[in-house]
């Protein structure tokens, strides 16, 4: 994955106020949801591998990321084709994530707003570079 300029300075933005874990979090989960939308599979019929291409984009925010995919055979070659489903490893990745990161707490400074709308989500536009 690759980020535009400016998801990556969201993402510094985050490290600044070491909160990376936060931007880390977004990121696997706006993943994991443009997985579940795309039903990512490839076949690999032999050792050669398999690439596809996709970009995430938040219009709102002009963030994009570009997403390569690469599937490879490994092991000895039965001469079967081998349907990867790539979509449920981006799925378990979300849930360790949820599950082993940092959680979220309250807290105020004085740089703070009660009324400020950013949101820790990615929107999406999805479409294939493929």
């Amino acid at each position: 994955m690759q980020c535009n300029e400016l998801a990556t300075k969201r993402y510094d933005d985050y490290e600044k106020q070491n909160l990376g874990w936060v931007g880390r979090s977004t990121i696997t989960e706006a993943l994991a949801d443009f997985a579940a939308k795309q039903n990512i599979q490839m076949i690999l019929r032999d050792q050669h591998p398999q690439v596809a291409k996709y970009q995430l984009a938040d219009p709102a925010l002009k963030a994009a990321y570009d997403i390569v995919i690469r599937c490879r055979r490994m092991g000895e070659d039965n001469g079967k084709d081998q349907l990867v489903n790539v979509t449920n490893y981006l799925r378990m990745i979300g849930e360790h994530v949820r599950k082993t990161a940092r959680k979220a707490t309250p807290r105020r400074t004085s740089t703070d707003t009660t009324n400020s709308s950013e949101s820790l989500t990615v929107g999406q536009t999805v479409k294939s570079l493929s």
